[in-house]
């Protein structure tokens, strides 16, 4: 395998380190910040998942 010349981009970088402790933390925090929603759900009635989508400006105002 050749060594890549370019570094990974941030969407990479968050796709790698997703189901880390640390990014939860850091979802976790821009949540309370009003950043982003925390969504959770279940699937199938077992699996657990959590989302966190970006709030749109207006709704980061009226919070």
């Amino acid at each position: 395998m050749r060594h890549k010349s370019r570094p990974h981009s941030p969407k990479k970088w968050v796709s790698m380190l997703e189901g880390r402790a640390e990014v939860q933390r850091v979802y976790e925090s821009m949540a309370s910040r009003g950043i982003v929603d925390q969504l959770g759900e279940k699937h199938l009635g077992v699996f657990k998942s959590v989302r966190y989508p970006k709030k749109d400006q207006l709704q980061r105002q009226r919070s």
